[in-house]
């Protein structure tokens, strides 16, 4: 009898140990795999780093050197730039450059414009197109400019405009209600102190807000006031913003 028990008694002793055997196996595995998993999690990361380094690279651009005064800006490295006209080549030279930067899908445009030597001019008949939104932001390295989105409401639609604005108590004062033609020409900003180099332009352009016909292009007017400010929402707006924003004079 005591025979029996010392054998089912080492039989229950077997079973157990190799209970606890298997058990530590299993656990054993599993510390692997996790392992395995934390360290795939970690690569993971380390390649969106990389990537988000690759975004964020920029390029400087400016105009040509031979006018009187800079301007000069940065922008994504993945947009393309192109320029029309030059700088003077004698002091008294009527000239002017465009230079237009487009974001990789052509949806927005930055467009800086200058000129010297010549006239500017042109009438605002007020009325009709009241301002229904007005933002301002400051230009960190150009105090001469504001940074400035409008959407105006006119009789066929809904009129989108922005770009630096000359920085005076006009542009510092506009609010939503005024009539459109408070805005008018005040992005014509001064360069030079006798004035005779003026930004004409430094703007943003929205492609879908475009239209072509026999006499060329027109600008479109919505009929909603989200399709205009939907946009401000887009990567890419942002990024056009961006440009205007770094711009710098000297």
């Amino acid at each position: 009898m005591n025979k029996q028990n010392q054998n089912g008694s080492a039989l229950v002793i077997l079973i157990i140990i190799l209970i606890v055997a298997i058990i530590a196996a299993l656990g054993f595995v599993l510390w692997q795999n996790f392992i395995t998993e934390d360290n795939t999690s970690v690569q993971d990361t380390s390649k969106n780093s990389n990537q988000d380094e690759l975004v964020i690279k920029s390029k400087t651009a400016q105009i040509d050197s031979t006018f009187p005064a800079n301007l000069s800006w940065t922008y994504p490295e993945n947009w393309s730039i192109k320029s029309e006209g030059s700088g003077p080549k004698q002091p008294s030279d009527t000239t002017t450059q465009k230079i237009t930067l487009t974001s990789p899908n052509g949806k927005y445009e930055v467009i800086y414009y200058v000129g010297i030597n010549g006239g500017l001019g042109g009438t605002c008949e007020p009325g009709g197109d009241a301002l229904k939104l007005v933002q301002r932001t400051a230009v960190p390295n150009f105090n001469k400019a504001l940074f400035m989105e409008t959407i105006a409401e006119a009789s066929d639609g809904f009129r989108y405009n922005s770009g630096l604005f000359k920085n005076n108590e006009d542009i510092q004062n506009v609010k939503e209600g005024d009539s459109y033609c408070k805005t008018y020409l005040r992005n014509v900003i001064p360069l030079t102190e006798d004035g005779n180099m003026v930004i004409l332009a430094a703007e943003i352009n929205i492609k879908q807000l475009d239209s072509f016909d026999q006499h060329g292009p027109t600008e479109v007017y919505p009929k909603e006031i989200s399709t205009i400010e939907n946009t401000f929402a887009d990567s890419e707006y942002k990024d056009a913003v961006k440009i205007l924003l770094s711009t710098t004079s000297n």
